[in-house]
């Protein structure tokens, strides 16, 4: 067996994963193919088609055209979404699913409209097989885009990740994520100049992206990472004897000419940009307790909220003082400024959220919240839907994907009202049709409601928050203070 598959953190991870995981409800996922008629056709920021027919066959938009009062040939129409808006599916370009609470994260990415995600790092391989299951069938959830173990240098920064010291690892790292199916590859900032330049060219020999951080050992215009993500090179890592203080200070009092050299490279290389705003928004709100209350964080079992989001247990988010989460409001907004001199210079960028790996960033709820970041960071919001939609399907390299067009991958959402002119229009999603699948929203609801019944029992709700507590607990007493 090649090392690189099976380290011993990740080993340790897939047992653990299993242990804390609950039983998932069987749920019936829907047959492909669905038929709407008399529906607007939105494609953000390009073409409006009201009063359209659209079918659906297998994974595929077969047709589209004007609906007629005598009736179009088809039958079997969807009742109840006549004089509905339909949209293409959104992208979530950042994610990272807790193996232990995936089946049921799937399903809260379909119930708040994102159709794709691209899962940038796991902590145990899993992500390959949970696409599996969901592209059979089997469960419900969005297409899934996955780069499997982040590569980082020695000794790396998440523990699962895979250490890459040289360029001979490179090569056989990036051979055996190709061979379990990865569609891009993560890299982390602990990575040498060596190491990165290794992955780079077995990266591209493979026709493989990368997408990532900026590793310290290099600067952002020598990386050469197609895709960046957090904003990151922008300002450095902290390093000892740095604070995550004196690191969002440098964020705060960044000159305007840091922001034009960072957007002047971005510019000259074609890179393109996921700013994951919303996981910088969430952390500088972690001292407000109605986050706890929030509706859609309670669709995750309580040892989210309660211990593993909980600042005064998580070793990492336990530093950030008072004094730093108010910096980091101040630091927060110079994140949506670079975004917009991004935007403002035509830079590609995309939506993504760091779910779940950041506090009270929920699946899918968490890019409604990007989206509404990207419009005060200055956007249209015509371009943050494209940003979420055709954009990133681009990016993705699966031609139409993010389109409503005849031929495009059948990701669709179905809407009462228009959300590319308001956003409040969100909250009137009607049906998700996500690989060709037609889910209504109240078979998500009834679905997340069965998990919700599964991981609120009272002995794996009590078990699990009193695991997640002392296992943090410990972690906080041996991690340094700066």
């Amino acid at each position: 067996m090649n090392l690189m598959q099976d380290t011993l953190m990740r080993r340790v991870s897939k047992i653990l994963f299993k242990l804390l995981a609950y039983p998932s409800p069987a749920i019936q996922v829907p047959a492909q193919g669905a038929a709407l008629s008399n529906v607007t056709v939105v494609n953000p920021g390009q073409a409006r088609l009201a009063r359209q027919t659209l079918i659906v066959e297998g994974d595929q938009i077969t047709h589209i055209s004007p609906s007629t009062s005598q009736g179009d040939g088809y039958g079997g129409y969807a009742d109840g979404y006549a004089n509905s808006y339909i949209l293409p599916g959104l992208i979530d370009m950042h994610v990272h699913i807790p193996p232990s609470s995936r089946e049921l994260i799937n399903i809260m990415f379909l119930a708040h409209g994102v159709t794709s995600i691209r899962e940038t790092g796991d902590a145990d391989g899993t992500t390959f097989e949970g696409r599996r299951r969901i592209q059979a069938g089997l469960v419900p959830g969005p297409r899934v885009f996955a780069s499997g173990a982040v590569l980082d240098g020695n000794p790396p920064f998440l523990p699962t990740s895979w250490v890459v010291r040289n360029a001979s690892e490179a090569q056989a790292a990036v051979a055996a994520l190709a061979a379990q199916g990865a569609d891009l590859i993560k890299v982390h900032h602990k990575l040498s100049a060596e190491a990165l330049a290794g992955i780079r060219q077995a990266a591209a020999a493979k026709g493989l992206p990368l997408a990532g951080h900026i590793p310290t050992a290099v600067s952002f215009e020598a990386a050469g990472i197609g895709d960046v993500q957090h904003l990151d090179g922008l300002v450095p890592y902290p390093q000892p004897p740095e604070t995550p203080l004196d690191y969002q200070i440098k964020w705060r009092d960044l000159t305007p000419a840091q922001i034009d050299a960072y957007v002047k490279i971005s510019v000259e290389q074609g890179l393109a940009h996921t700013p994951t705003l919303v996981s910088g928004f969430a952390l500088t709100q972690m001292s407000d307790p109605a986050w706890t209350d929030a509706p859609a964080v309670k669709l995750l079992p309580r040892h989210y909220r309660d211990a593993v989001w909980s600042k005064e247990s998580m070793p990492l988010f336990s530093r950030f003082s008072d004094e730093v989460l108010a910096i980091m409001k101040q630091a927060a907004a110079r994140n949506l400024e670079v975004t917009y001199h991004l935007h403002q210079a035509r830079v590609r960028l995309h939506l993504g959220t760091d779910t779940a790996g950041m506090p009270f960033v929920v699946p899918g709820a968490s890019l409604h919240k990007e989206l509404e970041l990207m419009v005060e960071a200055g956007l249209s919001l015509q371009d943050a839907w494209q940003a979420g939609t055709h954009a990133a399907g681009e990016s993705l390299g699966v031609a139409q994907l993010g389109s409503v067009q005849q031929g495009a991958p059948a990701d669709l959402l179905i809407f009462a009202q228009d959300p590319t002119l308001n956003l409040a229009a969100l909250s009137t999603l009607k049906g998700v049709i996500a690989q060709g699948r037609l889910y209504t929203t109240e078979f998500l609801d009834q679905a997340l409601a069965r998990h919700r019944q599964c991981f609120e029992r009272p002995l794996y709700d009590r078990l699990t928050t009193a695991f997640f507590r002392l296992m943090l607990k410990l972690m906080t007493s041996t991690t340094p203070k700066n």
